[in-house]
């Protein structure tokens, strides 16, 4: 049962590669780290502010203005503890913990580095938007998604507000049903 479990979850990616070349917004989540618990989520939002990085801007433009952008859809989908997303966090703000979103990175920068703080290679805007994202506890996301869209031209599309939506739903409300290997309970 543990190996058709494994195998299982190495599909999810491949399921979502093939939903990428359908038309609209496509997010893969995946599993949550064997770290997470809902926990991890309510003490990043405790201190009332939740801290964004956003990289790249698959629209070119203004960054500060796509960032807002980025950062008022995912807040609109965010259920937990009372927090505001911001990319310009106050005091208030626990370090430890943030969320990550790069969009068009660089095929070579894998799900694990979504959340380093190190400077992240990012493609110039190209039509096709690759996002990757993480809700990050340090350096190491204990969530995270990859989402693709096409024809997107401005952060004000509905199907590129919908990309955020679906990613913010796989940050924040990530499904908790894993396998375990046999484990129960917590993971």
């Amino acid at each position: 049962m543990h190996d058709l479990s494994r195998l299982l979850r190495s599909l999810v990616p491949a399921a979502g590669l093939a939903v990428a070349g359908c038309a609209g917004p496509a997010v893969v989540p995946d599993p949550p780290a064997a770290f997470f618990s809902l926990n991890s989520l309510a003490i990043a939002a405790s201190g009332g502010e939740l801290t964004v990085v956003v990289r790249g801007n698959p629209f070119g433009g203004d960054q500060a203005a796509f960032d807002h952008a980025v950062v008022e859809a995912l807040q609109s989908r965010y259920a937990g503890v009372p927090t505001r997303l911001t990319t310009t966090p106050g005091p208030s703000a626990r370090p430890d913990y943030k969320v990550a979103v790069i969009f068009n990175p660089d095929p070579a920068l894998g799900t694990y580095n979504t959340c380093t703080s190190r400077p992240v290679p990012t493609l110039p805007p190209q039509g096709r938007i690759v996002l990757q994202a993480a809700f990050c506890q340090g350096e190491a996301p204990a969530t995270s998604a990859r989402g693709w869209l096409a024809g997107a031209v401005t952060a004000e599309d509905p199907d590129f507000r919908q990309l955020l939506y679906d990613t913010a739903h796989a940050l924040f409300a990530p499904n908790l049903e894993f396998d375990c290997g046999g484990l129960s309970g917590d993971c």
